[in-house]
């Protein structure tokens, strides 16, 4: 069986929310203007798997890197992820 050796970049998960609440919308705006860092984002890892598809690397990568974020608390989801060709 063929393995694949996949590099993906993980995203700030505040980017990815539909409607966050206060507390996540002033921390996403920290962001942005730069008050405050995102340590997760522009994180990069690599994934073994079984086919370079896109919903099979990210929920590898899910599982790989499943603590949440020390600064917003929020875990990864497939959408936080993204492949580096």
């Amino acid at each position: 069986m063929t393995r694949w050796i996949v590099e993906v970049e993980r995203r700030c998960s505040l980017e990815q929310l539909g409607i966050p609440t206060m507390q996540q919308a002033h921390l996403e705006h920290d962001i942005v203007s730069g008050r405050k860092i995102c340590p997760v984002d522009g994180e990069t890892l690599k994934v073994v798997v079984e086919s370079p598809a896109d919903n099979i690397v990210r929920q590898a990568a899910v599982e790989k890197k499943s603590g949440s974020c020390p600064l917003c608390g929020l875990k990864p989801k497939q959408e936080d992820f993204k492949k580096i060709i």
